[in-house]
């Protein structure tokens, strides 16, 4: 058996906590039957406190063991009281007990109070919330029942809420995910919004330092929102942000207002309508056939319709003589109007020459042939034939010395251009390419470290360069095809032009003008990987050639408009060296029309300064090019090629515009053939 000291130091605990129950226990009923007892008499108060002052002497007794129950029974029955029917005597029980164990064992019970949901005493731990004291599991939440002993809880109304219920109950509603907001928030519109809800409707990215514009009950971005909702200009179909201009039921950028077929804006804010485009005086009568084919300029009066073309009155003139021809009756040669006097004493007379000596050495010359020998594979046969090959050229040689109405009218002399042609650019041409260079570099300079900031903003630079400068008399001639607009100076030279074109695109109208008004003899090369179509368009025109022309030699996929539908596919390339030296054969290109998808982000560095063309001594006067719509990948390549402009001075932009995707027309403003070749110095000479 263990010791007396030991047995206590065991039921301590059981015992100091069945006392705290009891104790409080009797607290609750004294509590309810307080006011009946003092209507009871004094004695029986006295006869209470006598007992219970009885009990605390017998605790005092020095045993450990507690009194029987049978003697406590016994005292109280003596007494005239029944333990169950008196809340004093129970407590006086408790009170004995208490005390006992306090003098022995140290065992202290402290009242806490009754529980706000149950009433009972609270023994153990105790929550004091909204001015009351709780059970631990009686503290809950009003809504879903969850203990808030451990939890933080929110109060409203005089009911306790979790956290979750409350905000769910009471909290404002995000408009973005329609959840509960309970951090910082946003308002507007009369709306709430978690902070990272807050976001563009439609790109989803939190607004910047624009702020956010509002359309329908949304909120945008300002990219987005002109994007979506800004008026389209009607010139490159960006939405306008800031100033605009309405003209022909549209809206325009300022930059973008400007004569459709050469870019020039107007002079006095006149300008011309055509099949809804504005256009200059120029550009409009030529795209109506209103344009003088002697002079260029725009016919406003009277005009001479002869041999398919028009004339101003005072440039329809005979070929020869250059008179007037006035009375309405000419003679045409070659497309060439003629009066009947010089008809009569120069065309016809010659004609008769010609017919005549030719009559006669055709006629020696079988005689010859006949008479001495009948094999035409002989040696006697074959120096005849160069017997009449020589004679017709002494003949040939002595029209050409002794009448030049011949030479003008009945032949043009091939005269071959050469690379070290003398440079005479005057003075005029020389500062306008300078003025150019300065204000491009200008214009640029703070975009040349941001590709999108450069593709964006390059073709208000050009086409301001070109109108604040002397470029801007430069003559551009509007070459149209189905669906953009191809430019060209038309050269002084009477000498036949090169044109190339990559990418036909089963469209080749461009071709077909410029064979028009170019010089006879011209010669037209192009390349696209799609024969059908393409081919049985250009062969009319010149030579085609069934490729994809790009930067090396390989087979690879090429994208080529297919049935109406642009499709990758598995072609042939050749690199544009070879194709220029070994197909074309030509080292000056007067115009270069670049229609292929993606290989001009190769082909525009190769003809820098130093680059591949000039290695292998190729020159491009003029070039036509688009550019397709660039990635990121494309756009930093598109920025290095325009810092490569910028730093080589080679080229001028004359025009850009963009519609899905960029075009430019430049020229070649340092060679020597091209300077003295194209209109350029001249216009700069006005």
């Amino acid at each position: 058996m263990p010791s007396d000291d030991r047995f206590a130091d065991a039921v301590k605990p059981a015992l100091e906590a069945l006392l705290s129950d009891l104790q409080h226990t009797t607290e609750v009923l004294r509590r309810a039957h307080i006011n009946d007892r003092r209507s009871e008499s004094r004695d029986d108060i006295e006869h209470s406190y006598n007992l219970e002052r009885t009990l605390d002497t017998q605790s005092s007794r020095k045993s450990l063991g507690p009194p029987s129950q049978a003697q406590s029974y016994s005292d109280v029955r003596s007494n005239g009281r029944s333990p169950s029917r008196d809340p004093l005597h129970s407590e006086s029980m408790i009170g004995t007990m208490n005390g006992e164990l306090s003098s022995k064992h140290g065992v202290n019970t402290i009242p806490k109070g009754d529980c706000a949901h149950c009433g009972k005493p609270i023994i153990g731990q105790v929550v004091i919330a909204l001015g009351k004291m709780w059970h631990p599991e009686h503290y809950t939440c009003c809504e879903c029942g969850a203990e808030l002993g451990q939890r933080p809880f929110f109060e409203r109304n005089g009911r306790a809420f979790c956290e979750e219920d409350y905000h769910n109950q009471f909290s404002p509603k995000c408009q973005g995910c329609h959840r509960a907001i309970t951090d910082r928030c946003v308002s507007v519109m009369n709306k709430n919004f978690h902070i990272e809800c807050f976001t563009c409707a439609e790109c989803k990215q939190p607004f910047g330092e624009d702020g956010f514009h509002e359309k329908n009950g949304q909120t945008f971005c300002k990219r987005d929102f002109f994007r979506l909702f800004a008026p389209k200009c009607n010139g490159c179909s960006q939405p306008i942000t800031s100033n605009f201009i309405t003209a022909l039921g549209t809206h325009w950028h300022p930059d973008c207002f400007v004569c459709q077929s050469c870019g020039v804006s107007f002079n006095g804010g006149s300008f011309f309508e055509h099949n809804g485009a504005p256009l200059c005086e120029r550009h409009y009568h030529e795209s109506r056939g209103s344009v003088c084919s002697q002079c260029r300029g725009p016919i406003n009066g009277r005009c001479v319709a002869a041999m398919g073309r028009k004339f101003h009155p005072e440039h329809f003139r005979c070929s020869y003589c250059n008179h007037q021809l006035t009375k309405g009756t000419f003679k045409e040669v070659d497309r060439r109007p003629f009066c009947h006097k010089c008809y009569n004493n120069t065309c016809l007379r010659l004609e008769w020459i010609e017919s005549e000596i030719v009559r006669i050495i055709t006629t020696v010359f079988m005689i010859r042939v006949i008479a001495t020998e009948p094999s035409f594979m002989s040696p006697r046969f074959l120096a005849n034939c160069k017997l009449f090959c020589i004679l017709f050229a002494c003949f040939t040689i002595f029209l050409l010395l002794f009448y030049p109405e011949y030479r003008a009218n009945s032949f043009q002399i091939a005269s071959y251009r050469t690379s070290f042609l003398p440079m005479t650019r005057n003075r005029k041409f020389l500062e306008a390419a300078e003025q150019w260079k300065q204000c491009f570099t200008e214009g640029l300079n703070k975009s040349r470290k941001e590709p999108k900031e450069m593709w964006y903003w390059v073709r208000h630079v050009v086409n301001n360069c070109r109108n604040q400068t002397a470029f801007s008399k430069i003559e551009l001639t509007g070459v149209k095809n189905k669906d953009e607009m191809k430019y060209h100076v038309y050269s002084t030279s009477k000498e036949p032009s090169v044109v190339v074109t990559l990418g036909i695109g089963l469209d080749v109208k461009a071709e077909e003008t410029l064979k028009h008004f170019l010089p006879y003899g011209s010669r037209f090369f192009a390349a696209d990987p799609i024969y059908k179509g393409n081919g049985e368009l250009f062969e009319p025109i010149g030579s085609f050639f069934p490729f994809a022309v790009g930067k090396e030699i390989t087979v690879s996929n090429a994208l080529v408009l297919k049935d109406k539908k642009y499709i990758n596919l598995v072609m042939p390339h050749i690199d544009i060296i070879t194709f220029v030296t070994k197909f074309v054969k030509e080292s000056t290109i007067d115009q270069f029309l670049m229609d292929n998808e993606g290989p001009e982000y190769d082909i525009i560095p190769m003809m820098a300064r130093g680059a591949e063309f000039d290695q292998n001594g190729i020159v491009v006067c003029q070039c036509n090019t688009e550019v397709h719509t660039a990635d990121d990948e494309r756009k930093r390549k598109f920025l290095e090629i325009m810092n490569t402009v910028i730093d080589d001075g080679r080229y001028a932009f004359l025009v850009s515009y963009a519609t899905v995707h960029h075009r430019f027309f430049f020229i070649n403003i340092e060679h020597p053939i091209c300077v003295e070749n194209d209109q350029t110095r001249v216009y700069c000479e006005k």
